[in-house]
């Protein structure tokens, strides 16, 4: 992507109710450097063990959110709705709200953090 798009990767580790200790990637994440725009389809993995072995049941997500400038990084509100999902999210429907920060630490590499409250629910429900 070129100009006036920002293309971000982001690998992230954190914990969800749902899901435990979870995993969150991003490989399409772009966002507008001209208004703020942004979108990106997130993967979550649950790392969980069943008899001993780490099993990585998904759930996916894809955002629209609207990114602010702040000193050093931006912050960030929006929507997601559930996609898709594997292992015991498949079927899995949901959508809600998401909000976070994100912070430069180098050339190529940041910190942040991001919330989603919502609902998400089974095949069926």
């Amino acid at each position: 992507m070129e100009f006036p798009y920002l293309h971000l990767i982001v690998n992230g580790k954190g914990r969800s109710s749902a899901m435990g200790p979870t995993a969150a990637i991003t490989t399409d994440q772009m966002v507008s450097m001209i208004d703020g725009s942004a979108t990106a389809t997130y993967t979550l993995i649950a790392a969980t063990k069943q008899a001993g072995v780490i099993v990585g049941d998904t759930i996916i997500l894809a955002m629209v959110f609207q990114a602010t400038d702040v000193a050093g990084g931006v912050t960030f509100t929006g929507s997601y709705t559930v996609v898709g999902g594997t292992g015991r999210f498949a079927g899995a429907k949901g959508s809600g709200v998401v909000a976070g920060s994100a912070f430069l630490v180098g050339p190529s590499n940041g910190v942040g953090s991001f919330t989603l409250s919502g609902a998400l629910s089974g095949p069926g429900e």
